[in-house]
């Protein structure tokens, strides 16, 4: 499979991997008993609704309940009982006739391969209209890779030191060099190094978080310019922000 993981409980029917009616002598259809039920994905931390980091982590993308007949042989599936596994839940329309069913679930991946399947369970729809499905629960083992994106820094350098501030480029505030570091929440350094004076930087690659970006500036060898930006939270691919610069020798 490429993936570890293992199905705890289960849910209770049928789709079928296709959106046909797989077993053409057994068909449990045409009843007035609605089912609903739900399913999570556990990475590590308790159990989760699923949402598209999790289910791709599990190598889930659609999931399947099949409803068997009493003895087991034969099992009913139709695209009404198809779910993609982020939706977390189902709730179907009047579908199903009274009686006593087994149900199974299984998941598939993106390319339509079974990746994991429950045990045989029962279903009670015998005096219900409203069958409730027993929840499942996928465990991931491996780690989920975390949500990245990139911090958009544009510098804006204070020019007249005799001012509270006075925002400029490069040129103007006679910059010659800057120094960054960058820290994430825990203040742990993230990032650091020197470069030319730019009125842009970017961090690439950085975990979703929230972070703060200290900037020196020199001219002939002296760090006359200093700031700290935070916080600088970061939860899209992209996130811009706007750095004043202040000038600190007068």
């Amino acid at each position: 499979m490429g993936k570890s993981l293992r199905l705890m409980a289960l849910l209770s029917l049928a789709i079928g991997a296709n959106g046909c009616i797989l077993v053409a002598d057994f068909d449990p259809t045409g009843g007035p008993v609605s089912l609903t039920g739900q399913w999570s994905v556990d990475i590590g931390d308790g159990q989760l609704a699923p949402d598209a980091v999790s289910c791709t982590a599990a190598g889930i993308t659609e999931l399947e309940l099949r409803v068997y007949d009493d003895d087991f042989l034969n099992y009913y599936s139709d695209s009404r009982l198809r779910f993609p596994c982020e939706a977390g839940f189902f709730a179907s329309g009047p579908m199903l006739m009274h009686g006593q069913y087994r149900t199974r679930w299984l998941a598939y991946d993106a390319n339509g391969f079974e990746v994991a399947r429950s045990e045989l369970m029962p279903l009670d729809a015998s005096l219900t209209t409203t069958a409730i499905v027993a929840p499942a629960t996928f465990i991931v083992t491996q780690p989920v890779p975390l949500a990245r994106g990139n911090l958009d820094l544009t510098l804006e350098w204070d020019n007249d030191p005799t001012t509270l501030f006075s925002p400029g480029t490069c040129g103007s505030a006679k910059v010659d060099v800057l120094q960054y570091i960058v820290r994430d929440e825990f203040g742990a350094i993230i990032s650091e190094g020197q470069a030319p004076c730019t009125e842009s930087l970017i961090f690439e690659d950085l975990n979703f978080g929230s972070y703060s970006v200290e900037i020196l500036g020199a001219i002939d060898g002296s760090w006359l310019w200093s700031s700290t930006c935070s916080p600088l939270p970061l939860s899209s691919v992209e996130g811009a922000y706007i750095c004043g610069i202040e000038r600190n020798d007068i």
